[in-house]
């Protein structure tokens, strides 16, 4: 980065620290701290529709737009936006659909929520800048529906769908059953991992080049180029760092993606973590473009689905692991898979007690009771659409008789 960009940022990320300084929530997470380095990581909360008004940077009348989250995983995030700062998060969408290659002699469908949530009106916004003609469709309830807006796609030569990975899904069914008559040229797709033989089923039956964005209610990322290998970012609207996310110090591996965006201004989003892991790869891509890319590595969470659809909680693994003999304080586990579509998950267990000899024991018993958790686990294990194994680890510095703590990698390419 040259030092005039570097300038730029500087000033940058000054103004947005500023203006943030006007929320009582920064004030409180980041207390004396006077350093961005320094500045503690922000949370969901900062979206939290119940305390809305202690994040707010501006006066509640410069408030243009709020839309929702559907609050599935936590609270209800609401996500109020300026008009300048919808206008410039509008601009540097449009700045990726350029990325893959969308011009104003496009016809779009964006089959993406509208009403309270945010991703279809944002895309739209971009789309419209772009001169696209657009056709807002939102997310269709039923086969009938999908029929009837094929013969819409046809009759007014739709050729780009901006949708989910899971929408996708469904309209390769009714495509399938329909006998592959409707043809896409490209197909964007958001909020959700897509996984490669997704991308050449849809690309078999549609005749679609598939691009994928990667986006957040709080924030529009990135977005592949025609090389599909990571996420292009503008380093001028978005400073996007890699933490360990035990120590919270910066790694240029793998390592939790936490963003701030330079355009935020309702609620400017300072060091806010993805819940996602990854690495930034700073050389120029092939692609000829020299906006870094997100390489996306997999989500931290606490809940995974493997082969066979059968979805893990975490309250069952602690309910299981509880009855063991030997007290675990961390379950770390890493899911993956192959082309076959068979799942691989690795429990790695630790405990603060002494191991001893009787390992080969404790194993065995902690495969039994996390094999037969409180749901169907065991079954798709047995049937070996699901490999599982497990390790056992002394960690001396942990606490006794806390809950456990509970850590999801989810790699999974094929398995959905």
């Amino acid at each position: 980065m040259s030092n005039v960009n570097k300038l730029y940022m500087v000033q940058k990320t000054n103004t947005l620290i500023e203006k943030a300084r006007n929320a009582l929530y920064y004030r409180k997470l980041w207390g004396s701290a006077a350093m961005f380095k320094d500045f503690p990581l922000a949370s969901k909360d900062l979206f939290d529709s119940r305390k809305i008004k202690e994040s707010l940077a501006v006066n509640e009348d410069q408030v243009a737009y709020y839309y929702f989250s559907a609050g599935t995983t936590s609270n209800p995030k609401m996500i109020p936006f300026t008009e300048h700062e919808w206008v410039g998060r509008g601009k540097y969408r449009k700045e990726c659909y350029e990325i893959a290659t969308i011009n104003k002699r496009d016809k779009v469908a964006i089959l993406l929520p509208f009403g309270p949530w945010v991703a279809g009106p944002s895309a739209q916004t971009a789309l419209f800048m772009l001169g696209c003609t657009v056709f807002p469709m939102g997310l269709l309830s039923n086969i009938d529906e999908i029929r009837e807006r094929f013969s819409i796609f046809q009759k007014h030569n739709i050729g780009v769908v901006i949708t989910t990975p899971s929408f996708a899904q469904r309209l390769l069914y009714v495509n399938e059953m329909l006998g592959r008559e409707t043809r896409i040229k490209k197909i964007i797709t958001s909020g959700e991992y897509i996984s490669d033989t997704l991308r050449e089923k849809l690309h078999d039956s549609f005749g679609a080049t598939v691009y994928s964005s990667y986006a957040s209610s709080e924030s529009f990322i990135g977005i592949e180029c025609s090389i599909h290998n990571g996420f292009h970012f503008d380093p001028k609207q978005l400073i996007v760092e890699t933490i360990d996310q035990h120590t919270y110090l910066p790694t240029r591996g793998v390592g939790l993606l936490v963003i701030t965006s330079l355009v935020s201004e309702a609620i400017p989003l300072i060091r806010y973590p993805l819940g996602d892991l990854g690495l930034i790869d700073y050389a120029q891509c092939p692609c000829g473009r020299s906006w870094p890319r997100i390489i996306w590595e997999g989500r931290v969470q606490e809940t995974f689905k493997v082969s066979g659809g059968v979805k893990v909680h975490s309250y069952q693994i602690r309910e299981a692991l509880s009855k063991s003999h030997i007290p675990i304080c961390r379950c770390k586990i890493e899911v993956s898979d192959n082309e076959m579509g068979e799942s691989f998950v690795v429990f790695n267990l630790y405990t603060a007690t002494e191991i001893g000899t009787q390992k080969h024991v404790l194993l065995e018993e902690l495969s039994s009771l996390l094999t037969n958790m409180s749901i169907d686990f065991s079954d798709v294990v047995y049937h070996k659409i699901v490999r599982m194994s497990i390790g056992l680890m002394y960690e001396e510095n942990a606490k006794k008789n806390m809950k456990i703590k509970i850590e999801v990698l989810d790699k999974q390419k094929y398995a959905r």
